[in-house]
């Protein structure tokens, strides 16, 4: 064209995904408003000259503006190529170096390559936005990756705080009493969890504390409840011997901290002197007693779980403990743990796994009964936390 016309110069700008922008293939960028782009739709079948818009005769802003760029470019006609109503692309002419106007075959020269370049440039606008798009989604998508990992990254380390947290707040060394042995196995399915286990004894003391509680949900924010609890249970030595006191205490001092979350908790009290175990419930899962006799013994004192919106009344139920008695104690996870067809595990079942290891000392029952449920042929499927707590009284 530069070459037919005899120009000075001409430049094509092809429009981007933005129907507002026009750029070269130096990158070299044009926009246009709204009303900019009507003018130019209006003008599909002619060009634009700056010399007639510098003139007066056109006040329209708008003209006024594209008069403007064609000045800044140094050009003096500007050719649009509309597709579908649409904007495609325009060309930029400048004077022709005779000066002379265009004539008539000029004109029509200008007319068909202006009907058969825009057809072509259609297709390949269509084809540069469908590319500016894919290039688009791709920066999207890898900048929306490296957001997520990063905030995985922070969330693993926020999780792995949050454990080490939780696992300081449990038992870190079992205490030697004479009398009796104690055991425990903790696993948090998601690496913290909400369940929670303590257990209190101070030297010379003729009772032993046991607690075990579940906090609803998973994660840091039930791990974060569950030490609430933990201090909570600051006090529990001076109820240590009314476990249901000791809830009403709890509850007390959790109140208005707990949100929607509610805890079901467990705690007895073991007279070591008498072997009297002296229990209180809040919704827990029941102790079970295996008695070394034969046997099963299931302790289920009435008592709600720990809501900010109801108040309870615990109900304690005392109980004889003899020698090679065990108790134990879980949270739902245990009896909840699904086998391959979805079926629960349950209490019946929890309890003949029991039965089956009878005679074992408290640490290898937990143990092997975790490795029953977890590690065998079946696939266990383990949707909440795991929690197992287990005492032998051995009255000596």
């Amino acid at each position: 064209m530069k070459k037919n016309l005899e120009l000075r110069q001409a430049s094509i700008y092809l429009r981007g995904l933005n129907r507002k922008f026009f750029s070269n293939e130096n990158d070299a960028a044009i926009e246009f408003d709204d009303a900019a782009l009507n003018v130019l739709i209006g003008h599909s079948d002619i060009y634009l000259q700056k010399s007639i818009l510098e003139s007066g005769v056109i006040t329209d802003s708008s003209y006024r503006a594209i008069a403007s760029l064609l000045a800044e470019y140094n050009c003096e006609y500007l050719i649009p190529l509309i597709n579908q109503n649409e904007v495609i692309a325009i060309i930029l002419l400048s004077e022709k170096t005779d000066s002379r106007q265009f004539n008539g075959n000029e004109f029509r020269f200008i007319r068909n390559i202006s009907t058969y370049a825009g057809i072509a440039i259609a297709n390949s606008v269509m084809f540069r936005n469908l590319e500016d798009i894919n290039n688009h989604l791709e920066l999207i998508v890898e900048e929306r990756t490296s957001v997520i990992e990063k905030q995985k990254s922070e969330l693993e380390r926020d999780v792995q705080l949050a454990r080490k947290i939780q696992m300081s707040l449990l038992p870190n060394n079992i205490p030697v009493i004479k009398k009796l042995k104690i055991a425990f196995r903790y696993e948090p399915v998601l690496g913290v969890g909400g369940d929670f286990i303590d257990i209190h004894y101070r030297d010379g003391m003729d009772e032993v504390g046991l607690f075990i509680c579940d906090v609803s949900g998973h994660g840091a924010s039930s791990a974060m409840i569950a030490s609430m609890v933990k201090m909570s249970l600051n006090s529990w030595g001076r109820f240590i011997q009314k476990p249901a006191e000791a809830f009403i205490e709890m509850k007390r001092l959790l109140s208005g901290k707990i949100d929607d979350n509610f805890i079901s908790a467990y705690m007895c009290c073991i007279d070591l002197k008498t072997g009297i175990i002296t229990s209180a419930c809040a919704g827990h899962p029941p102790m079970i007693i295996i008695r070394k006799s034969g046997g099963t013994e299931i302790i289920k004192p009435g008592g709600r779980l720990i809501i900010d919106a109801a108040d309870s009344v615990y109900e304690e139920v005392r109980t004889q403990l003899y020698p090679g008695d065990m108790i134990v104690l879980y949270t739902d996870g245990v009896i909840e743990a699904r086998i391959a067809s979805g079926e629960m595990i349950g209490e019946e079942r929890f309890i003949e796994m029991l039965e089956r290891h009878t005679g074992l000392s408290p640490y290898a029952l937990c143990g092997n009964i975790y490795n029953e449920i977890f590690n065998n042929s079946e696939a266990t499927v383990i949707d909440d936390d795991f929690a197992l707590l287990a005492a032998e009284y051995t009255a000596e």
